[in-house]
């Protein structure tokens, strides 16, 4: 799909949503949302929540995977398997080099999240994904945007990361889960 079609896609999801919101009086501040301002909104903003938590369980599991490459207890690594999906799991453990993704200090993430990974069962796994996603979606929402408002249902995230870090994780991320799509549908 070409950028412009893609762009006309998006505004016309936007509009449909924002005219949505608006309808039920549930818009705060109508007036920032002009066309500069739909073209801001990330895309993830605009996905059901079921998609919106899946792009941020992969986000966080790129953030951290210079880390999570070196675990070597099975039951992490399966309760990440579950999490992720196989595919996606696979992609993450097996070309966390290979992707040239932007990095970031992890020393303190994992200590910020306050998960004890050698007890951790698959809830804190997964929290801590969310979190660390968390942080990667929020960095991706431009500073004109109505922030609190739009990563309100992300949850706590954990450190920080540049927004141009977290977009190249973001594209990566979607780009793994549409690729691990198409394998499933071809299976």
């Amino acid at each position: 799909m070409s950028s412009v079609s893609q762009r006309r896609r998006q505004r016309a999801v936007a509009a449909r949503l924002l005219l949505s919101l608006h309808v039920d009086g549930n818009l705060d501040d109508p007036q920032i949302w002009n066309w500069d301002a739909v073209d801001r909104l990330p895309m993830w903003c605009l996905d059901e929540a079921t998609r919106r938590r899946e792009v941020q369980l992969v986000c966080g599991a790129l953030l951290l995977s210079p880390e999570i490459r070196f675990w070597i207890k099975q039951p992490l690594l399966l309760g990440l398997q579950q999490l992720l999906g196989p595919a996606v799991f696979v992609q993450v453990i097996e070309h966390a080099d290979v992707m040239e993704l932007p990095r970031e200090p992890l020393s303190g993430l994992m200590k910020q999240s306050a998960i004890d990974l050698p007890t951790a069962g698959v809830v804190e796994l997964e929290s801590l994904l969310m979190a660390a996603g968390s942080t990667v979606l929020n960095a991706t929402v431009h500073e004109s945007l109505p922030r609190d408002t739009l990563v309100a249902s992300l949850g706590q995230g954990i450190g920080n990361i540049t927004e141009s870090a977290a977009i190249a994780l973001l594209d990566a991320a979607i780009a793994l889960l549409q690729a691990s799509q198409e394998e499933e549908a071809v299976a």
